[in-house]
């Protein structure tokens, strides 16, 4: 018997449809932050941009995004999920489109800031969808694989599109068409999720009360995002530094792409065979071997090797971290701040990496990223023994009563 799309309910959450439509709802909310720097590219060939403009624009949709992720915490349990995602598709479609008229850097300032508060208030309700499924952390790894398989392949695509006309336009264009799809996948999302724990709290201070836990794994994002933006937003000045040159570079993004999409496949394939912390470890060691590869000498394929294996290594460990935050956050709320972290790491990462480089030495940069990632694995081994102890004496208290 045929089911309505709109008859799908909270219990439903597991349903392969439910999943895939957020998986690729996810897809569409996140492609302008993965073709980011080409879009900026093209308006600033367009529309004349000098550089602290388009890091104006970059930095304007990003602050959006994570604002639309921390004030979530106040209504992702309140509002329908469904209507958010259809709304936000749709004014996103929009504002997209608008862009496509605007020759004013004022009014593209303020359009970029909408562009991410619609963007992130979509994809935060996608974090929480996926976050009340039963695998958390294989639905983050598909729904990571996904996002990194569409911006590559995007990537690809563009330059040939921008043939047709004005290459900011043209990204524009697709930009909205892709937004626009999410509205139908919205229609098989549910209306809202499983967890209700303080879901209808009237005390908004209690509502802001973020666990220990998850405030731990939170982070552990953060400082894990702060090394690799530190090492990813230097990825071809490194290649300068080692005598390689643009195209090296462009080749070593790529593969690093694709790297990442292994590496969530990876993780997607093993999901909770080995718990959170071995799966964790080979991620920051992979990311530890990277920094150790780069200086090993001037080799177009070691260099590539490098890269691409800080991005399997990435992209492997953030679905676990992820996870694990969805399963200490009880109350289903504050996971949608996640990609607020992600954001924070990923801006602050660049800033502190630039003021280490010294006459053209990113020695202090290395050092830099493999101090945050060994932090972040500090702190996440001592969350799972925190858990484990914890979990140890919920069971003894159980079994005395």
């Amino acid at each position: 018997m045929y089911k309505s799309p709109l008859a799908t309910r909270a219990s439903d959450v597991n349903d392969i449809r439910v999943r895939l439509a957020a998986i690729l709802s996810g897809c569409c909310f996140a492609l302008f932050a993965s073709i980011m720097p080409l879009t900026l590219a093209r308006a600033a060939d367009s529309l004349g941009l000098v550089e602290w403009e388009m890091g104006l624009l970059g930095g304007s949709f990003k602050a959006g995004v994570a604002l639309a992720c921390i004030v979530s915490v106040l209504w992702i349990r309140r509002l329908n999920w469904r209507h958010l995602v259809l709304l936000s598709s749709l004014a996103l479609t929009a504002d997209f489109l608008m862009l496509t008229l605007v020759n004013q850097f004022f009014v593209l300032l303020v359009c970029m800031v909408v562009a991410g508060l619609l963007a992130g208030t979509g994809y935060a309700v996608i974090i929480v969808c996926l976050g009340d499924t039963r695998e958390p952390t294989r639905n983050y790894a598909l729904a990571f694989l996904c996002q990194s398989l569409v911006g590559t392949l995007v990537s690809y695509t563009l330059p040939q599109l921008s043939t047709l006309g004005d290459g900011f336009d043209i990204t524009l264009l697709l930009l909205a068409g892709f937004s626009f799809c999410a509205a139908p996948l919205a229609l098989w999302l549910p209306s809202a999720g499983t967890k209700f724990v303080a879901a209808t709290q009237p005390n908004v201070v209690r509502q802001l009360a973020i666990p220990p836990t998850v405030l731990v794994a939170l982070a552990v994002i953060v400082l894990a995002y702060t090394g690799y933006g530190a090492l990813w937003a230097f990825v071809e000045p490194i290649g300068d530094s080692v005598g390689l040159g643009a195209e090296q570079a462009g080749k070593a993004v790529a593969a690093s792409l694709l790297a990442g999409a292994a590496g969530s496949v990876c993780a997607g394939v093993l999901s909770m065979r080995w718990g959170y912390g071995l799966p964790m470890l080979i991620s920051i060691s992979a990311s530890l071997a990277t920094l150790i590869i780069i200086q090993s000498g001037p080799e177009e394929g070691l260099f590539i090797t490098a890269i691409a294996l800080n991005g399997w290594g990435w992209f492997f460990g953030a679905s676990y971290v992820m996870g694990l935050v969805a399963e200490l956050d009880s109350g289903g709320r504050f996971i949608s701040i996640a990609p607020a972290m992600q954001t924070l790491g990923a801006a602050i990462g660049p800033v502190l990496a630039g003021l280490l480089v010294i006459d053209g030495v990113f020695l202090y940069v290395y050092l830099f990223a493999g101090l945050m990632w060994l932090l972040a694995l500090l702190l996440f081994s001592g969350l799972l023994h925190y858990r484990r102890c914890h979990n140890k004496v919920e069971s003894l208290k159980e079994f005395s009563a």
